[in-house]
């Protein structure tokens, strides 16, 4: 690798405008934060969703009235 023309840009702008491909690089990069976030965020929710499912099976209700499903999985009564 040439490491003497590691610096490309004049300025910021000529950074940012990336020669051109400034709108796909990053908006290609903001994308993939979005996504990244949006996981994150997912991953919460669901494990939030887990754990108050846990616990109404662990009191013995559920929120619609049915027994809870570890019972249709053949778990301990």
């Amino acid at each position: 690798m040439n490491w003497s023309n590691w610096n490309q840009w004049a300025d910021w702008a000529d950074f940012a405008s990336m020669g051109g491909y400034g709108f796909y690089v990053w908006g290609s990069l903001g994308m993939c934060a979005a996504v990244l976030v949006a996981e994150v965020l997912m991953l919460k929710a669901r494990r939030r969703a887990l754990q108050n499912e846990f616990e109404t099976e662990d009191s013995g209700e559920t929120t619609d009235g049915n027994p809870p499903r570890w019972h249709e999985h053949g778990g301990a009564a």
